[in-house]
């Protein structure tokens, strides 16, 4: 059944949902970089809130990055990792596939970019940013675990209102 349905939809002159979303996506990539060549005013262009998992969307996000009026918001962009790590992340390895930042440091690379041209949209820092950055590095990258430590006046403050889940694995 599944080997016909190609041919049922050729016969039917029709796509995938997802075949039909990635042409819709890079039909909007091709106005956007036709009226960036030609100068024409393409006005504020902004996407906030995908990693570009999909190669269209990633594609899409790299034009409105590169216009003139335009600006991707990144959502949960680690900027504290350290930059050697997330280097890393940008492999194929299952390991790297896996982990929260793999989208982003993905997206990043196909758009030429580096965390560096990121701009922070507002000055989230201090202790629990930290910690978080920190419990969240790749396996690779916790040999160095004993050594962060945060005093008790700033790990009070760092950690109200968070609780622990306990996973018995990455699937739960």
């Amino acid at each position: 059944v599944s080997s016909s349905w190609p041919a049922i939809l050729a016969d039917e002159g029709c796509v995938d949902p997802a075949t039909r979303r990635a042409l819709l996506l890079d039909q909007r990539t091709a106005q956007l970089l036709a009226a960036q060549e030609k100068g024409l005013p393409t006005g504020p262009v902004i996407a906030a809130g995908s990693t570009g998992s999909i190669p269209a969307t990633a594609r899409l996000l790299a034009a409105i990055a590169r216009s003139r009026q335009g600006a991707v918001v990144l959502p949960g962009l680690d900027l504290t990792m350290p930059e050697e790590t997330f280097a890393t992340l940008d492999s194929p390895s299952a390991q790297s596939a896996s982990h929260a930042q793999f989208g982003l440091a993905r997206l990043l690379a196909g758009m030429n970019a580096s965390r560096s041209d990121v701009v922070p949209l507002c000055g989230v820092a201090g202790a629990r940013l930290q910690a978080l950055s920190h419990a969240l590095l790749p396996a690779g990258a916790t040999g160095n675990w004993p050594d962060l430590r945060m005093d008790a006046a700033e790990a009070q403050p760092a950690f109200a209102g968070v609780s622990l889940l306990e996973a018995a694995s990455e699937g739960e």
